[in-house]
């Protein structure tokens, strides 16, 4: 049976900065503290399948080793404010479930982040300067959950060029785009649909193909 070991600081909200951590770690969680970079010596915690670093107000950016953690499977950034740059992602990440950016101040996804290729949920609600969303998104074949949520900037998609063979739920509630992709409304897996609170003014007829749709709102 696989141990886990778990290292949390939640809520130490005066520790800015750390030297060493324990190498056997498989779930790290620093939420609350007020931490302004994860160092390049994390890339040392090859067993590290989840790191949680949510209301970390002064992070501003981590290091793109974090990519050689290939056991890595949850990252969650949610409520990070001041963080503004996704790195890179350097190579395939196959665990890499899911990525919580919510809150954050990105504007752009890098375009390697179809190197995600094993992710299931990426969460980009309350996101308000997310302003562009490479093409390569629609390579994520397991993705079952994207939400933009809140995402007041993002206006429009890129050109389709992809499958998104699992989506199951699509949340664009709150955000400014004006029309829906064709592509979109078609996905024969789609679940639910959330466009509330948005300007569009009609949907295509393209939405009948969407079989498996059972909640639009």
């Amino acid at each position: 049976m696989e141990m886990h070991t778990y290292f949390t600081l939640t809520s130490c909200s005066t520790l800015a900065n750390f030297l060493e951590l324990p190498r056997d770690l498989s779930y790290l969680n620093l939420t609350g503290t007020t931490i302004e970079v994860l160092r390049s010596s994390i890339e040392l915690l090859d067993g590290l399948c989840n790191i949680k670093l949510k209301n970390c107000k002064r992070l501003v950016s981590f290091w793109m080793v974090i990519w050689k953690l290939k056991r890595l499977q949850r990252l969650d950034l949610t409520g990070c404010s001041e963080f503004k740059n996704f790195p890179e992602i350097l190579e395939p990440m196959e665990h890499m479930g899911s990525l919580s950016l919510k809150g954050t101040t990105v504007k752009e996804l890098p375009l390697s982040i179809g190197n995600l290729i094993g992710l299931q949920v990426l969460e980009l609600s309350g996101c308000e300067n997310l302003e562009y969303v490479p093409s390569s998104i629609y390579s994520l074949n397991w993705l079952e959950c994207l939400m933009f949520d809140g995402c007041l900037e993002l206006q429009k998609f890129p050109p389709f060029s992809g499958s998104l063979l699992s989506l199951k739920e699509l949340s664009l509630s709150y955000c400014s785009i004006l029309e829906i992709p064709d592509f979109l409304l078609s996905l024969t897996t789609l679940q639910e649909l959330d466009l509330s609170g948005t300007m569009i003014e009609r949907i295509r007829r393209t939405i009948k193909q969407s079989s498996e749709l059972s909640i639009l709102n």
